[in-house]
């Protein structure tokens, strides 16, 4: 009983840790989309061989159509009174994230209970504008600057550097996976120790026997 309680116990705290993890950011039920990153080409037509305009990064559209041109994927678009064509790379949506380049991602600190800061632009000295704990999940993209990926959220985008993301366990996870081990490493020798001491007769009896 003592051996499952124990067990139970640490199961609960990683379920904690992981729920908490998940639980780290929230996604608007909308389906608005926007632009990824900033100057955006928006092509006049489907040639691609004329530029309407650049787009700002997080500028709200509306997605009229989704075709393919040369082999890849593009979306005919509508941003104030203008129509044109963008790559399908270039634009998140809110709930779907069904961009090929946005993944999911967790938050990298290097101490337990830390936190990363998410910035207005990829350079150092840019405002902090969000911070998210350890573990936490988020929605990520490359970004045009080497060292920095975006971060998409609920209101808008941001940069993280690179050091502080990870597709594998993060350090609170990191630090439970030790914790854990080691509570069953003690359980176990705990439960050896204890079987010992209440055989000690048979083991003398057997020794002296032999």
């Amino acid at each position: 009983m003592k051996r499952v309680g124990i067990l139970g116990i640490l199961t609960l705290i990683i379920m904690v840790i992981s729920v908490s993890a998940v639980s780290g950011i929230a996604f608007a039920t909308s389906t608005d989309s926007y632009i990824l990153h900033k100057d955006t080409p928006l092509y006049a037509d489907q040639t691609l061989s004329t530029i309407a305009c650049k787009l700002p990064q997080n500028q709200k559209v509306a997605v009229l159509e989704e075709i393919t041109i040369g082999g890849e994927e593009y979306f005919k678009i509508n941003v104030g009174d203008q129509t044109g064509y963008v790559s399908a790379l270039y634009v998140y949506r809110t709930t779907s994230k069904d961009s090929e380049q946005i993944y999911r991602a967790k938050a990298l600190s290097n101490k337990i209970g830390g936190s990363i800061d998410v910035y207005s632009e990829p350079r150092e000295g840019a405002g902090v504008i969000r911070s998210y704990v350890d573990g936490s999940v988020l929605t990520v993209a490359s970004s045009e600057v080497e060292g920095y990926h975006v971060i998409i959220m609920e209101d808008g985008v941001g940069y993280v550097k690179d050091e502080n993301l990870t597709t594998s366990i993060s350090y609170n996870e990191r630090i439970a996976i030790v914790i854990a081990i080691i509570c069953v490493v003690a359980v176990v020798l705990i439960l050896v120790i204890t079987y010992y001491k209440r055989n000690s007769n048979y083991f003398k009896s057997k020794r002296t026997s032999k």
